[in-house]
């Protein structure tokens, strides 16, 4: 497994398949009972206490617990609804995977070297990929580690990561990392970016954000710089080298999901949009996670521009606002996706 950033080879990865631990059952009292419309999961830590996840139906006030009592970080449910995702923090930190369907499914766990990433389902159910800035680990829909990748050793730009994005066909998935931008498939076999390739003026980049994929071989990033104005690039993937297909600047301090903002409103003529990625299906137009200023990744809810989490926003009166925009995750069930 190598990091090939334009061609030159980086060993960074160590391909390993893992069998998931099966951990006991989800309780039957808490079966999730799939009702349609907006459901929100989140840890109870995004409360100020040590607890399960919480499963809370919007609309009629309906909540359930996933888990036992512990630290979790980073829920995210799958494209279908039927699985959760959670981060299990702690001395022994892994990821978790909880069926609420199936009340006989146990409840399957990875191990992790982290305790805090970005979870991201692709699209059709068939991998999670959990990033951090101390590497990432691919799991297939059993649970095993298909990979598990490593960080660069002399990275071009700043290290970390930002929030990556799945393209629409679930077959790679693209994010920031530690100075590359970096496209993997599903598989592990990954290509590296550097932002040299593209950006004006490389020595002044202070951090790219991957904002959506155009088409299967086209990526969107936004650029913020130390001393100019943000610049959203939309890029061809051609092989280790890229293509500039066209370059927008912005107004100084504008953060990434704002330029999306932008982006998808003038698109769509400020009516529907779709600014990111979503548990529910992407013909619904509903709005989703997108990178926001800071180091957090800002999660809204948007249907014709109107904002639907401020809705719910007594919900959360005494969350901590970083960790509900790191931790919360959305679904909306519509009444052709509650059978099984």
């Amino acid at each position: 497994m190598s990091l090939r950033p334009g061609g030159a080879l980086i060993a960074i990865a160590v391909l390993l398949v893992t069998q998931a631990v099966v951990l006991a059952a989800c309780d039957d009292d808490n079966e999730f009972p799939r009702e349609t419309g907006l459901w929100f999961a989140f840890p109870d830590a995004v409360l100020g206490r040590e607890g399960p996840i919480r499963v809370v139906h919007v609309d009629s006030g309906d909540d359930k617990t996933v888990g036992a009592a512990g630290i979790y970080r980073n829920v995210a449910w799958s494209p279908e609804g039927n699985l959760l995702a959670a981060i299990r923090a702690g001395e022994e930190p892994a990821v978790l995977l909880f069926n609420l369907v199936d009340d006989e499914a146990p409840t399957l766990s990875v191990d992790l070297d982290f305790d805090e990433a970005q979870l991201a389902w692709s699209p059709d159910g068939a991998r999670l990929i959990a990033l951090s800035d101390q590497g990432m680990v691919i799991l297939s829909r059993e649970f095993e580690a298909v990979a598990r990748i490593g960080t660069p050793e002399d990275p071009p730009g700043p290290a970390g990561y930002t929030p990556g994005m799945w393209s629409a066909d679930s077959v790679h998935f693209a994010a920031y990392f530690h100075g590359y931008i970096v496209v993997v498939d599903r598989f592990g076999q990954m290509v590296a970016y550097d932002p040299a390739l593209f950006v004006r003026y490389p020595e002044d980049t202070a951090r790219v954000t991957v904002t959506g994929w155009e088409a299967p071989e086209t990526l969107a990033v936004f650029e913020e710089a130390e001393h100019r104005s943000p610049t959203r690039y939309v890029l061809e993937l051609q092989g280790d080298q890229v293509e500039v297909l066209s370059s927008s600047d912005f107004e100084p301090g504008t953060a990434p999901f704002q330029g999306l903002l932008a982006q998808a409103s003038e698109a769509a003529g400020g009516t529907e949009v779709i600014l990111g990625r979503s548990a529910a299906p992407p013909q619904l137009r509903w709005v989703v996670a997108m990178p926001g200023p800071g180091d957090a990744p800002i999660r809204v809810l948007v249907r014709r521009g109107e904002l639907f989490l401020s809705a719910a926003s007594g919900l959360f009166a005494q969350a901590d606002p970083d960790m509900l925009a790191r931790d919360l995750s959305i679904l909306l069930l519509t009444a052709d996706e509650t059978e099984p």
